[in-house]
């Protein structure tokens, strides 16, 4: 019995051993595992971050989709833009530096890009909408000027400087809205650099209201034409105490 005891110690002490071999080589793959993980990720960081031409070569650009109907002239001219898209990775492309290119056109309200895997790059545009005429151009709701294959021919006309423009915008927003109610549009509006306005209406009345209190004596004008025959006529609300209503020449 003593030397199987023994034995069956040497077989205890000698299974330990093996137990411990074979960790300490499950240890070692996972540390060269490791170390060959992390050399690879430095080598593609520096093809990534210094290798261009490895880069374009792993997942190069092929296709930039439009999303929208553009006319050809801006078509054409968001594809050159675009151009050199072509010449960068799927992966490393700045999205932000070409939406910018694209977000200073005139015309432009808003863009996006974005990524479709594996190889294409979309833009997405959302055209400025013509508010008015100014110069013979559109103006938008954001004050950009921009010129337009197809002018709207039913759009206000701004008689107005260049710095001007803000504020004629926000009046004519205010003006037009409160004529709307009773069926009225605003043909032409004046802003000089005072800030005197004036306007007409498409039932020929001419309004001046002056640089104070605009939208008050907008108001009252309106409860004017609506109490009386106003067409041809020019009201004058200029008047602190009053009004006048003469006929246009």
């Amino acid at each position: 019995m003593r030397n199987d005891a023994i034995q069956l110690n040497v077989w205890k002490k000698k299974h330990k051993e093996e137990k411990q071999s074979k960790s300490l080589l499950v240890l070692l793959f996972k540390a060269l595992y490791v170390v060959a993980g992390l050399c690879l990720a430095m080598v593609l960081v520096y093809l990534l971050s210094f290798k261009s031409e490895f880069v374009v070569s792993v997942m190069p650009i092929k296709h930039i989709e439009i999303k929208n109907e553009l006319s050809n002239e801006r078509a054409i001219v968001v594809k050159s833009l675009m151009a050199n898209v072509k010449e960068k990775s799927f992966l490393n492309i700045d999205l932000g530096k070409a939406q910018l290119s694209i977000e200073n056109l005139s015309w432009v309200d808003e863009v996006a890009l974005g990524r479709e895997w594996p190889d294409r790059i979309y833009v997405d545009i959302k055209e400025s909408v013509p508010l008015a005429i100014w110069n013979d151009k559109h103006v938008g709701l954001r004050g950009n000027v921009f010129e337009q294959e197809n002018k709207e021919r039913n759009l206000p006309v701004f008689n107005v400087s260049e710095g001007m423009l803000p504020q004629a915008i926000k009046t004519y927003i205010s003006l037009q809205n409160d004529f709307k109610e009773v069926g009225l549009y605003i043909q032409k509006i004046k802003i000089d650099d005072r800030g005197s306005v004036s306007f007409e209406l498409d039932n020929t009345t001419r309004l001046i209201l002056g640089s104070n209190n605009v939208l008050h004596k907008n108001a009252l004008a309106k409860k004017i034409m609506l109490a009386n025959d106003t067409k041809n006529k020019i009201i004058d609300m200029r008047y602190e105490n009053g009004f006048a209503i003469s006929e246009t020449n």
